[in-house]
């Protein structure tokens, strides 16, 4: 019975060691973009800091930081 529990808490052990994962979820493409919910409800993720931008619309003066 002594070896039985001896082994089991080893094993425990070893298993607990080996699940060990990392917690860090936020990712290098989320910390250099941000998400926009459009009109119909998709999610858009554009980068923070963009080189070009392309107006479609004839309207573009009411967009602010």
């Amino acid at each position: 019975m002594n070896k039985f529990l001896c082994l089991m808490l080893c094993l425990l052990l070893f298993l607990a060691a080996c699940g060990n994962g990392s917690k860090n979820s936020e990712s290098k493409d989320d910390k250099d973009t941000k998400t926009y919910t459009t009109d119909d409800g998709s999610k858009v993720k554009i980068p923070k800091n963009p080189k070009r931008v392309l107006v479609l619309t004839a309207n573009y003066g009411n967009f602010k930081n």
